[in-house]
């Protein structure tokens, strides 16, 4: 049976190996993408640019814009991806 929310997950994960290898970063393996605890902050939520703060040497909040703005997520179900002011990228999905 089809999932979209899996699918869109699955999407999400993509568009942030691909943000990933574009911004020349060593492969970021372990990085989060889960349900959003509070949902005024979106849907879900990724912690990938904490780990790509560290290589860069920059605050979380500066790595995760260089990152959201590379990203072409291609899933019609996500309405917006907005960085949290620690570092976090949250991803809105349509209803």
């Amino acid at each position: 049976m089809f999932d979209p929310v899996a699918s869109c997950i699955a999407e999400i994960r993509r568009a942030l190996d691909r943000a990933v290898q574009d911004l020349e970063l060593p492969t970021i393996a372990e990085y989060s993408l889960e349900y959003s605890a509070i949902s005024d902050h979106g849907d879900l939520s990724s912690n990938i640019a904490f780990q790509a703060a560290r290589i860069w040497k920059i605050p979380a909040y500066q790595a995760a814009c260089r990152i959201r703005d590379l990203l072409s997520v291609g899933n019609e179900m996500i309405c917006d991806v907005a960085v949290s002011p620690n570092g976090f990228l949250n991803f809105r999905l349509n209803d």
